[in-house]
């Protein structure tokens, strides 16, 4: 453990810290913003405490944050990026200390950008009153008509995020996956991480001007984190957790605890966790994106009191989607080739399970080979007789938003545009 992460702990143990923020609780914890330090040199920590209740949630609250622990000290061991920071104990509850992106980076979550307080305590109302609502016989929904229904409720003002900055975090987001599915361990027995929970508040965005995209978006929140290829019902650490009745979109399930409402309506169709269980998921924020809704209620038509659900013909849920894609947009890159293309992408994505995108590598490879270019950091060449070569200006979406391919592109062709200035003189 770096000094670093002791310093944190040590100063949260002398009481030298002070709640700056409470968000809203979550399902199975509850997150707060710490000023931690000593008067005068604070800064500020993300820090997730479990859901202090007897109930069985409270259980199930420790082990998910047992298990988020788990996974960042995995990936710490492995000298892989985290924000991770350490573990202390806040007000007799024990909490994970994560560093705070949203200050560090003038950051925030894609669910901020695209919906605001309000309605987001409008969706939650929403959710609360699915499930408490009853069929025409006076019964309880059951749960898969609650969740079917959450999906179709569910809906953000994707305008809010311009079209080249949704293709950019879709596609930083799509490469961390990959990366995570196949990290392997022999000395652990550990054979990749299968994130489980890719929504919009999940993922965190932020402006990096060392990056050719400028947009880069990163995945937080490995709570629910499972192993690939293992027992879908246990989590990462092995622990099986069961979450009776749940909260929010939170259910119990013979698969343990997932957010149901963004994962795939044959999710009974999973014994093990595999890695398009995260691309389905992606897929649909991927829809919430570029369309406002979620692909399920793109694919299901209302019938009645929502209690049924019927698949559109395949023909018409294409046309459907290449007219929401292009509605309301001005971006021109959106041409009606890309829609198409776009469309074919979210219709595979949440395909049958042996249908769907298999590895996220296959979704962004999809995604690569839209027609759609960006313009990159310009290079201010103080002799103005030598023009720009293309390949600096501008590169194509297939080219991965990450700096360590952008670092080998960019650095070859300074040294081109150089080779070339000397031959000017």
């Amino acid at each position: 453990m770096s000094s670093h992460i002791k310093s944190v702990e040590q100063l949260v143990q002398e009481g030298k810290w002070s709640v700056k923020r409470t968000f809203p609780a979550g399902s199975l914890t509850n997150r707060y913003i710490l000023q931690i330090g000593k008067e005068g040199d604070t800064n500020d920590y993300f820090v997730k405490t479990f859901a202090h209740t007897m109930a069985c949630e409270g259980q199930a609250s420790r082990e998910i944050l047992k298990n988020e622990l788990a996974v960042q000290l995995y990936l710490q061991r492995r000298g892989e990026n985290s924000l991770y920071k350490g573990t202390a104990e806040f007000l007799d509850m024990f909490g994970i200390i994560f560093e705070d992106m949203v200050s560090w980076r003038d950051g925030t979550t894609l669910l901020e950008v695209v919906m605001s307080k309000d309605e987001q305590k409008n969706m939650e109302n929403t959710f609360k009153e699915i499930d408490l609502r009853k069929d025409g016989n006076g019964k309880d929904l059951v749960r898969d008509q609650k969740v079917l229904l959450k999906k179709l409720a569910y809906f953000v003002q994707y305008q809010n995020i311009k079209f080249e900055e949704t293709l950019s975090y879709v596609r930083c987001v799509g490469e961390q996956l990959e990366q995570y599915h196949n990290m392997k361990s022999e000395s652990e027995g550990k054979e990749g991480i299968i994130h489980m929970d890719i929504t919009l508040e999940n993922i965190l965005r932020w402006k990096d001007e060392s990056s050719e995209f400028k947009n880069v978006a990163g995945i937080n929140d490995f709570g629910i984190a499972r192993m690939k290829g293992v027992d879908i019902r246990n989590l990462f650490n092995g622990a099986e957790v069961s979450v009776k009745g749940g909260s929010g979109s939170y259910y119990g399930t013979l698969h343990g605890p997932m957010n149901l409402v963004f994962s795939p309506l044959d999710v009974k169709e999973y014994t093990t966790a595999e890695p398009s269980f995260d691309t389905y998921q992606l897929t649909n924020v991927l829809s919430l994106l570029l369309t406002g809704r979620m692909m399920e209620y793109w694919r299901y038509e209302v019938v009645g009191d929502y209690d049924e659900g019927y698949r559109k013909k395949d023909t018409n849920l294409k046309k459907d989607l290449i007219g929401q894609i292009k509605k309301g947009r001005s971006d021109q890159a959106i041409t009606g080739k890309v829609a198409e293309q776009l469309a074919d992408i979210l219709r595979k994505g949440t395909a049958g399970k042996n249908e769907r995108y298999q590895t996220a590598q296959e979704m962004v490879e999809e995604l690569g080979k839209l027609n759609v270019q960006y313009v990159g950091a310009e290079i201010k060449d103080e002799k103005p007789r030598l023009e720009i070569p293309d390949f600096i200006r501008n590169y194509v979406l297939k080219d991965p938003p990450v700096q360590r391919v952008f670092g080998d592109v960019y650095d070859r062709g300074v040294q081109k545009l150089q080779a070339l200035r000397e031959v000017g003189e």
